[in-house]
C-alpha cells in the first residue's frame, strides 16, 4: 500500500520575523491522523487554527467505497443557488449561509466521525471557508473532536467529471 505524508506548517511570527529581534517563534503542536492508510500531519502554533486538508476526488471515492470508512465520512455540500446537477451520494446539503445554524449538529458529528469533507462547486471559496470555519469552532469547543476536516479538491465540478456514478 502506498502512503504519503501531507505536511502543513503555519507559524505566526511578529513583524520583522521574530528571530531578528531575539524572539522565538511560538511553541508548535503536531497533530497526526491516518485516513485510509494515509498519514496526515499538521504542525501549528498552539494558539492558531489548523487549516483544513485538501482531499482529492480519488481519495474521497476511496473513503466512500470502503466498507469501514464510508460510515465514518461525512460529506457536506455548501453550494447555494448553484446546487443543481446532482450530488455526491450520501452527502448533506447545507447552504453556506446556513452553516451557523447547524454548528451543534456538526460538533456532534465531529465527535463520532473520522472525516468531515466540505465542498462547493469548485471548492475555491465556500468549501474552504466552511472547512476553516468548522475547524475554528472545533478548536474552540470544550470537547475534543476526532474528525479531520477536509475540503474536496476541485469541488462538485471535479467530482462529477471523475466519479459520476457516486
Amino acid at each position: 500500500m502506498k502512503g504519503f505524508i501531507i505536511a502543513l506548517a503555519y507559524v505566526n511570527l511578529p513583524k520583522g520575523g521574530g528571530r531578528d529581534q531575539g524572539q522565538q517563534p511560538p511553541p508548535a503542536k503536531t497533530v497526526g491522523k491516518v485516513i485510509h492508510g494515509v498519514l496526515t500531519l499538521v504542525i501549528t502554533p498552539h494558539f492558531n487554527i489548523m487549516e483544513p486538508f485538501m482531499l482529492s476526488a480519488a481519495e474521497l471515492a476511496s473513503l466512500l467505497l470502503s466498507t469501514t470508512q464510508a460510515s465514518q465520512t461525512l460529506v457536506i455540500d455548501v453550494r447555494q443557488d448553484d446546487y443543481s446537477g446532482g450530488k455526491i451520494r450520501g452527502s448533506h446539503h447545507i447552504p453556506f449561509h446556513l452553516l451557523e445554524s447547524h454548528l451543534e449538529w456538526l460538533r456532534e458529528e465531529a465527535k463520532q466521525r473520522d472525516t468531515i469533507v466540505f465542498h462547493c462547486h469548485f471548492s475555491q471559496n465556500r468549501g474552504p471557508r466552511a472547512g476553516l470555519w468548522l475547524t475554528q469552532h472545533l478548536e474552540d469547543g470544550e470537547e475534543a473532536s476526532r474528525a479531520v476536516v477536509c475540503v474536496l479538491e476541485g469541488g462538485w465540478g471535479q467530482w462529477r467529471r471523475s466519479h459520476p456514478h457516486l
